[in-house]
């Protein structure tokens, strides 16, 4: 992650969660109904005070509110398991934690990340660094250390579904999102009814549901993570299970009977190919929809566009250079290292954007192959609308749910897009209704002056990350006023 004349950044996200979400991420422990152990507290030495354990701070506020926004679990795991380690280093033994933090981290990084099934490596690798912590709690003949830890470890496993379905709630409560979908089913209603629909990462399957109500003869509703299991009690107290078959496994992975008619799934991720289902949509579509199938959404485009925004950069580093009267100036580096990184998830305005949007990757679901999604780049040569400081530059999408391709009776493949101008559209544009997936931003470490009509071009080149497919390496190149520019940066 480097910039030259321009470097990296993160910022948070304005992602909200319910104050019942609140309430629990702030905590940092579960409710429970039954007390956690039977056994005595322990006593301390006299004269010794009792230990609280921290509050939660507004630093832990918006980690919870950052990770959560991204969506890697295995990162709010791990801020239970630095309160948990704090409490053993303060409460029980100083001895064991770097012991406990070692499997902590390995064990919430390999049972949290979604669609990820622990391999033969994994194992091996949490029982080695198991033994130091049992060894060490044996040796100091505390099995209560020992037994808390498994109590946590237990925990971790169990409310992964948990971490899951906090995931979900950020979708289902997204009502442009939803309601589209919906919309969407209900208009291509003719081709649904009688038919076999199949749902690619159904989730706690809203939108298998919705294709059942509008006449569907069977949903396959298919989804990776134990969510499943809990989209099948959802099925059955909707006295669907007649129709919805739910299926818990990867779509590579799961047995299908015969053919289907239509493919509905919800894969778009942040800028939309991050951490997107697209590639497991594409498998399903060659593997089982039937010629002149329907797949929604059917086809997407990326867009990206040079914006400005003076509050965001004015809160995140100009704050540094009078604080209370204090010159922290010397701060700066690390404030913009720190607020610009990584790309950041939020939401802006029209008035925002420099100029007219220029289209990155056009997505037709009926064509589109794997390999191309490895490496998306797109030259730029945009003009500005207005004089002002560039900060970055801003993605965005939008999806449209077509009906069936018209198919060549010479070819296999579909041709056209059907009736485009009739087309149902959900888009995350700046301006338009809010949805969870609102922008993504890549700033510069230090704003560009810009003029009306000024042109800025360049390139952009988004591949996936080599080290974990989930991840986007993000490449620009941009000139403006005689000067070239270059930005990396990771969205992970």
């Amino acid at each position: 992650m480097e910039e030259q004349s321009s470097t990296p950044g993160e910022g948070s996200s304005s992602n909200t969660t319910t104050k019942k979400q609140r309430n629990y991420l702030g905590s940092g422990k579960p409710r429970r109904g039954r007390p956690r152990s039977r056994r005595p507290p322990r006593r301390l030495p006299a004269g010794q005070p009792e230990v609280q354990s921290p509050p939660c701070t507004d630093y832990d506020r918006a980690y919870f509110k950052y990770y959560s926004h991204v969506g890697v679990h295995e990162e709010m795991l791990k801020v239970y398991c630095m309160l948990f380690l704090y409490d053993i280093y303060c409460k029980v033994d100083s001895g064991c934690f770097i012991e406990c933090s070692g499997i902590l981290m390995v064990y919430c990084t390999f049972y949290t990340v979604p669609y990820r099934i622990p391999n033969l490596y994994d194992i091996v690798n949490l029982v080695i660094h198991f033994f130091p912590v049992a060894s060490h709690c044996l040796e100091m003949f505390r099995v209560d250390i020992l037994y808390v830890f498994m109590l946590f470890l237990w925990y971790c496993y169990n409310y992964r579904v948990y971490f899951r379905l906090l995931f979900c709630i950020v979708f289902l409560q997204d009502q442009v999102r939803t309601e589209t979908y919906r919309k969407a089913i209900l208009q291509h209603q003719s081709h649904i009814k009688g038919k076999v629909v199949l749902d690619v990462g159904c989730g706690t399957g809203i939108l298998s549901i919705f294709c059942a109500q509008a006449g569907a003869k069977r949903v396959y509703a298919v989804d990776a993570s134990e969510i499943a299991m809990q989209a099948e009690r959802v099925v059955t107290a909707n006295n669907l299970s007649d129709k919805i078959v739910v299926l818990n496994g990867r779509i590579e992975d799961v047995q299908i009977n015969g053919m289907v008619d239509v493919i509905v799934s919800e894969w778009m991720g942040y800028m939309l190919l991050y951490e997107s289902m697209l590639g497991s949509v594409i498998f399903a579509r060659d593997r089982w929809l039937k010629p002149g199938g329907l797949i929604l959404p059917s086809h997407a485009v990326l867009y990206m566009a040079p914006v400005t925004y003076p509050d965001r950069y004015a809160e995140s580093i100009d704050f540094w250079r009078n604080v209370y009267g204090v010159d922290m100036s010397p701060l700066l580096p690390l404030a913009k290292q720190c607020a610009f990184e990584e790309p950041c998830v939020e939401t802006i305005n029209g008035e925002n954007v420099l100029t007219w949007p220029h289209e990155v990757k056009n997505v037709d679901c009926y064509t589109i192959t794997v390999k191309e999604l490895e490496s998306v780049t797109t030259r730029f040569k945009l003009q500005s609308m207005m004089k002002a400081p560039l900060h970055g530059f801003a993605f965005w999408f939008d999806v449209e749910f077509n009906g069936p391709a018209k198919t060549n009776p010479s070819s296999s493949h579909p041709s056209k897009r059907a009736r485009p101008d009739d087309a149902l559209v959900l888009s995350t544009a700046p301006g338009d209704p809010y949805t969870h997936w609102q922008q993504t931003l890549v700033y510069f470490d230090d704003p560009v002056e810009v003029e009306k009509d000024q042109v800025i071009d360049g390139s952009a080149t988004l591949t996936q990350c080599k080290e974990n497919n989930r991840f986007m390496d993000i490449h620009l190149e941009y000139a403006s006023g005689g000067h070239i520019y270059v930005k990396k940066s990771v969205l992970r």
